[in-house]
């Protein structure tokens, strides 16, 4: 499970009820929204959050991309946005939801250059967003991914609003080997968020 928080909060009584989750193995990350909420990853009212996500050896997990189909607001969330988080924090996992379609490429490029961020693909077989990205440009960003560093694409489908067959199908159409697919489906998940006692460091 994950932690939620509104942002800018550094509420010591909202991060030590986040503090206390995480002691108690209720939580395994703290998933962030900016570009819904108005905040930058990168402000320092964010810093007391991952300092927790450090000290408890939890992942932060950012919604990126589209957001309320207003694009101005992707600016709170691109990645160069979390690129300086990953810099700022090296120690800290991070994942970039939705592979912040529409901005693939951009993602793509923070992923493979910071040794602490993961992305994962929720949404990615969403008609609307195939037809945004295009089905061959989605595939093509994912496997360049995939075969260079198989450990930072993880699964996932934004259920319900996504369908699950459609991105265990979009998984499955990579041009990766079974092993690849194997990490995607679960193993990297497991990895990042440390379920199973398979965590990173750990």
């Amino acid at each position: 499970m994950l932690g939620t928080i509104a942002l800018p909060d550094s509420d010591p009584m909202v991060l030590g009820k986040l503090g206390q989750l995480a002691s108690a193995g209720k939580i395994v990350g703290i998933k962030l929204y900016p570009g819904f909420e108005l905040f930058y990853p990168d402000q320092p009212s964010c810093y007391p959050v991952y300092e927790l996500c450090l000290k408890y050896d939890l992942t932060v997990v950012f919604h990126s991309g589209e957001s309320m189909h207003e694009a101005w607001r992707e600016e709170y969330n691109h990645p160069r946005r979390i690129a300086q988080v990953a810099e700022a924090f090296p120690k800290l996992r991070i994942v970039i939801a939705h592979f912040s379609q529409p901005h693939l490429t951009a993602c793509r490029d923070v992923v493979l250059s910071n040794a602490n961020v993961y992305a994962d693909i929720s949404g990615l077989a969403h008609p609307e967003v195939e037809e945004c990205c295009g089905k061959a440009t989605i595939r093509a960003v994912l496997e360049e991914v995939a075969r260079n560093q198989p450990t930072k694409v993880l699964f996932g489908t934004d259920w319900p609003i996504c369908d699950v067959r459609g991105h265990i199908a979009l998984v499955e159409s990579l041009t990766i080997p079974d092993a690849t697919k194997a990490r995607i489906l679960s193993e990297n998940a497991a990895a990042v968020f440390g379920l199973g006692g398979r965590g990173w460091g750990r």
